[in-house]
């Protein structure tokens, strides 16, 4: 499976990453500069998130761990 990724500097705020999920959403998330991060959804044709999360880095790393299979105990 092929995901096409559009990814875009923010200037002063970090990066962003935006790609549309296999239920037709687009699931956009902004790395920011000074840590942290936002996850958002959306449907393509509405201005207004369905879902939006905001992370601190410490919560987005360990949810990048989670993502990626790490087990703990």
């Amino acid at each position: 499976m092929e995901i096409e990724v559009q990814e875009q500097q923010l200037p002063g705020i970090g990066r962003c990453w935006q790609f549309e999920t296999a239920e037709g959403r687009l699931a956009i998330v902004v790395a920011r500069s000074g840590g942290g991060c936002e996850i958002t959804t959306r449907w393509p044709d509405r201005d207004a998130a369905d879902t939006s999360l905001r992370l601190t880095a410490q919560e987005a790393a360990l949810l990048g761990s989670l993502l990626v299979g790490a087990r703990f105990r």
